[in-house]
């Protein structure tokens, strides 16, 4: 359980840092609503890449 809850932290971590790396000028708040569409999610990068 420890070790789930590890991972689910690291990787949401992990697509905080991607965010800020693609997006530096975003504000917090402009970062949730990108997130929240898609355009801005980590996990959406490699689809839109092929």
């Amino acid at each position: 359980m420890r070790l789930i809850a590890l991972f689910f932290l690291l990787s949401v971590l992990a697509a905080l840092a991607l965010d800020r790396s693609f997006s530096p000028r975003l504000h917090w708040h402009e970062q949730v609503l990108a997130r929240m569409d898609g355009r801005n999610c980590p996990i959406y990068f490699p689809m839109e890449a092929r």
